[in-house]
């Protein structure tokens, strides 16, 4: 799949990516407006923690107040499924949720979960392809890292269909982040127009961005301010000025 209209992935020069949430659509809009202010190209709206993700209609006045003071921004639609109400972790409803934000045309690119049924991921995959939204399947590294378990996950979801991944993963030394890196480079040998956009969690990763490694990635995650996890937003802007 060629790159889309609203979001363009390039290796040669990252894209910075801020996560928006809130639980009330007042937080949300304090929020909006103060991100906008920072150096960011991505917003990614994570619907899971917001109170009104059970309501269409008012996902749909979410994302409508999101997008409007967004200036150069694109907007990334998330919604992790383990941080849903409980009732709502189920195949069908976050489904559901994703198809809606979709159909809604606000969004520039929809992540969707690997562990989500096949059928379903394809069908979201299409219905976002053809609105012109890039699909992103998100492939979750959970646990003690494993090379070959790595492989295996990696190579049984990516397909031609979906040109886009994001890989969250927890890099403990330079070994296992090599050894992630070799089986990306593995799979893009096989699926050639394959874009991997890394997030990597903990300080080992925080600190090789603050390096200037940024693993390839074409978005990168940071924060308005440092956290336990990622760099501020300007000190993550600053280092990739000089490189």
């Amino acid at each position: 799949m060629s790159q889309l209209p609203g979001l363009h992935l390039r290796e040669s020069h990252p894209q910075l990516c801020l996560t928006l949430r809130g639980e009330t659509i007042e937080e949300l809009s304090d929020s909006v407006r103060a991100l906008s202010e920072y150096p960011a190209d991505v917003i990614e709206f994570n619907a899971a923690t917001f109170n009104g993700v059970s309501n269409f209609s008012q996902i749909g006045n979410a994302l409508l107040l999101i997008t409007s003071p967004l200036r150069d921004q694109r907007v990334v639609f998330s919604c992790p499924m383990a941080e849903l109400p409980e009732y709502y972790q189920t195949q069908d409803d976050y489904y559901d949720i994703l198809f809606f934000a979709i159909r809604t045309g606000l969004i520039d690119a929809v992540e969707i979960e690997s562990t989500l049924d096949i059928d379903k991921i394809d069908e979201l995959a299409d219905e976002a392809t053809e609105a012109d939204i890039m699909p992103i399947l998100t492939i979750r590294c959970d646990g003690p890292f494993s090379e070959s378990d790595f492989a295996d996950k990696l190579f049984s979801v990516v397909s031609e269909d979906i040109f886009a991944y994001h890989i969250i993963c927890s890099p403990q030394s330079d070994e296992e982040l090599a050894e992630i890196m070799e089986c990306l480079h593995s799979c893009e040998a096989v699926h050639e127009d394959t874009q991997f956009i890394i997030e990597t969690r903990g300080s080992y990763g925080k600190e090789a961005l603050k390096n200037g490694n940024t693993f390839s990635s074409p978005i990168l995650y940071a924060a308005p301010e440092e956290t336990e996890d990622r760099l501020s937003v300007a000190e993550l802007h600053d280092i990739l000025q000089a490189k």
